[in-house]
């Protein structure tokens, strides 16, 4: 079982967390791939740790936000060290996932 994966089995069972994020840089392909197979989404692209460039994923681990990936002409790809295409694709939105607002009553 990935790492993420079971992060989330853990946080469900002890219903400890609600929200899942973790940072990863651009170009760390494996560790990208064990946060999109636990479904979690880019939130937006930041620089962190000193000067460095990291994705900020999220998921919602109640109530999971999950994509239409089979839908493949809605994707876009571009080089993981490409940082300035990837951060004008963000731009449009400011994230790739849009958070759910609270409902005002």
């Amino acid at each position: 079982m990935r790492i993420t994966k079971h992060a989330i089995k853990l946080a469900k069972q002890n219903s400890s967390f609600r929200y899942l994020f973790s940072t990863v840089a651009p170009t760390n392909y494996a560790s990208m791939q064990d946060k999109f197979s636990a479904d979690m989404l880019i939130l937006k692209l930041v620089k962190k740790y000193e000067d460095y460039h990291r994705y900020i994923f999220f998921q919602d681990i109640i109530n999971p936000i999950l994509l239409d990936v089979k839908n493949h002409s809605s994707l876009v790809f571009t080089e993981g060290h490409d940082i300035e295409s990837q951060l004008n694709l963000l731009e449009p939105h400011g994230t790739m996932a849009r958070l759910p607002t609270a409902k005002k009553q």
